[in-house]
């Protein structure tokens, strides 16, 4: 198979020299995708990986040696089971609530090395890792649904049942409706990545304090909508000032972040982006021309709003080729926010002139 090359605009090319727009997204010959499209992977793992590091080092006191004892004691000498780490945290455990209850209240009281409070501050430590890995995959997830997304658009007989005429045609069909489908999980997963952030700061400003019985995550409900500067209740707030904010998620005055959020609430709350799901095409002299989604129309953080209408189309804008900034600006935001976290929690740094540089 030969390399394809996807553009935002929905014409299928077959090198660089194919390119449409600013960005472009490439299929190998071997199944793999490229792109010059910045999703910042590697930083932000880097990153996500210290933050767990350090969160379990302060957890525990810096005593490594206990934390590696219950490792090997409930994780590694049962052959990597996660019987007991994943209780309650996902599939990979069939343990039962009411079993997992019993454990922590019965069975860890009499380890002739870890104490029950270490016990369970490393049950703790793992809900933080898992909570740190389904960030992750959120990351891997919102790249490679844009890859999905930006080849089935690029399909040449996308509408092979519904072939289009000359000029500007509307598709509503079931292939358009899985496209947008598609589009619609790439803009929920990647300001899902919002709230696990949110969560991060809000639990390492809210470690507990004491561990003789099992803690309930300060953060478990915790997210990126509760962080507003003007946050009223004390209890809810964190403590970040407007100049700790600034390029980072937290930053009230990124508009492309509030668009992203803008249009994961009209798909949650009322089920799509577009009712119709359409995709239109524009052909001239028998050749595609271009392939695109409408957006709608925003006035700065909001959508342009009529009383109760708030669907409007004017701007001519078009989400296929609006997405690859979105994501990008929100991919980096996410690296800048973790630069600060840790920057600010551990190495209690906020100067302009530090920078946070970490090694592979």
């Amino acid at each position: 198979m030969e390399n394809q090359l996807f553009n935002m605009n929905g014409i299928l090319g077959k090198n660089l020299e194919d390119v449409h727009d600013k960005y472009y997204i490439v299929k190998k010959d071997n199944e793999t995708y490229d792109s010059n499209i910045k999703f910042y992977k590697d930083e932000i793992f880097k990153y996500s990986s210290t933050y767990l590091d350090m969160f379990v080092s302060r957890i525990f006191e810096g005593k490594s040696d206990i934390y590696k004892y219950l490792e090997y004691k409930y994780f590694l000498n049962i052959q990597k089971n996660k019987y007991y780490t994943n209780a309650g945290l996902g599939g990979e455990s069939i343990m039962s609530m009411n079993d997992f209850s019993n454990f922590i209240d019965n069975e860890i009281n009499d380890d002739p090395i870890a104490s029950r409070e270490e016990i369970i501050k490393y049950m703790y430590c793992i809900e933080i890792q898992a909570l740190v890995a389904d960030f992750e995959k959120l990351i891997i997830q919102t790249q490679e649904s844009i890859y999905i997304f930006y080849e089935r658009l690029n399909n040449p007989k996308i509408f092979q049942s519904h072939e289009t005429k000359e000029g500007l045609t509307t598709i509503y069909s079931i292939e358009s409706r899985f496209i947008n489908s598609i589009l619609e999980n790439i803009i929920i997963k990647s300001t899902s990545i919002l709230d696990y952030l949110s969560k991060f700061v809000f639990e390492v400003e809210n470690v507990p304090k004491v561990f003789n019985n099992y803690p309930k995550r300060k953060s478990l409900d915790y997210n990126h909508g509760k962080t507003k500067l003007n946050q009223k209740n004390k209890e809810l707030r964190i403590n970040w000032t407007e100049k700790d904010r600034m390029n980072t998620i937290f930053d009230e005055n990124n508009e492309n972040i509030f668009i992203l959020k803008r249009l994961r609430n009209q798909i949650i709350h009322d089920g799509f982006l577009d009712v119709d799901n359409t995709i239109y095409e524009n052909k001239i002299n028998g050749i595609l021309k271009e392939r695109f989604i409408l957006m709608p129309d925003f006035e700065g953080k909001n959508f342009t709003k009529y009383k109760s209408r708030k669907l409007f189309y004017s701007q001519d804008k078009k989400i296929n080729l609006e997405l690859p900034k979105l994501i990008e600006n929100l991919l980096d935001t996410t690296h800048q926010t973790l630069n600060v976290l840790l920057k600010k929690y551990w190495f209690d740094e906020m100067s302009e002139n530090f920078t946070l540089t970490l090694q592979n």
